[in-house]
């Protein structure tokens, strides 16, 4: 009898245990799904980190190449900038001294039509003194009386 009971005794533990077994291995399996599940989601969040990283480290060379653009179009404008106002300095030099040119060549004509109005007059007198000088004479093309 006491052998039956221990037998029986052997017995129920040993459903037990099964039991407990068979649970865990249902247990084990339910982790192992979640952390396949779970590992699946942490490589998909990976490659979209990636991609985004990638995203981001474009956007950032990006932007440094306009950085870089931008600070070579300030130089170049400076310098634009600093020729505009050479060329505003040669252009006030150049009509300054156009002006001035036209001046002396207004000077010289007016000097001119002095000096040949002059030595006109002049000639005009000394061709009326002139006792070579006649009607015949007068329009002779070297006779100024006559202009």
């Amino acid at each position: 009898m006491q052998a039956e009971r221990r037998a029986a005794q052997a017995e129920r533990e040993h459903e037990a245990a099964a039991a407990e077994r068979t649970a865990a291995e249902r247990d084990l399996a339910a982790v192992q799904s979640e952390l396949g599940a779970r590992t699946g989601e942490e490589n998909d969040v990976r490659g979209r980190l990636t991609a985004e990283r990638l995203a981001v480290r474009e956007l950032e060379e990006a932007l440094q190449r306009r950085a870089e653009m931008a600070r070579s179009l300030e130089i170049e404008g400076g310098a634009l900038d600093r020729e505009r106002s050479e060329l505003r300095e040669q252009l006030a030099l150049a009509t300054a001294e156009r002006h001035d040119c036209e001046s002396a060549a207004q000077a010289a004509a007016r000097d001119a039509d002095a000096a040949y109005s002059g030595s006109t007059a002049m000639r005009t007198r000394q061709c009326a003194r002139s006792k070579r000088c006649s009607t015949r004479a007068a329009t002779s093309p070297r006779c100024t009386s006559r202009k």
